[in-house]
């Protein structure tokens, strides 16, 4: 079983681009022309195979909150997956990563879950309206076992 990641563009609606590319939060308020900003470094998040063999998928939202030299103070669940152990893989996954100095103090990091494709899981699911996203909202991840 071989696991990929997707990391799909909030701005763009549903488009994909590739891990190469960086992992981008928005740094403009609401209304304004949007600007992102890329983390310093990252791994996104695995898919555990202890979930996949039980068949576990959900998406959750995840809040980072940073310390004023980029580093992660902490990292909290503010909606779970459903899943304890899918909110476990995304918390150990995003304390390891590494921020701008002077970064928003709150990053806001959507990741879901799904053992099917992109193209299956999105007709079933709401991507958030681009106008009401701000500043510290990142783009979606996606962790898919195909």
């Amino acid at each position: 079983m071989r696991v990929t990641f997707l990391v799909c563009v909030l701005l763009t609606g549903v488009s994909v681009v590739a891990k190469a590319q960086p992992y981008q939060y928005q740094i403009s308020p609401p209304g304004k022309e949007v600007k992102m900003q890329s983390v310093l470094s990252y791994e996104l998040p695995a898919y555990p195979l202890k979930a996949q063999k039980k068949r576990m998928q959900g998406s959750g939202r995840f809040r980072i909150t940073l310390r004023q030299d980029g580093f992660v103070d902490s990292v909290n669940v503010t909606k779970s997956t459903g899943h304890f152990l899918l909110d476990q893989a995304g918390v150990a996954a995003l304390r390891e990563w590494r921020f701008v100095r002077g970064a928003p103090k709150i990053i806001r990091v959507p990741i879901v879950w799904t053992l099917g494709t992109i193209k299956e899981y999105a007709p079933k699911h709401p991507w958030r309206d681009p106008k009401t996203l701000g500043i510290g909202d990142g783009e979606w991840i996606i962790v898919s076992e195909r």
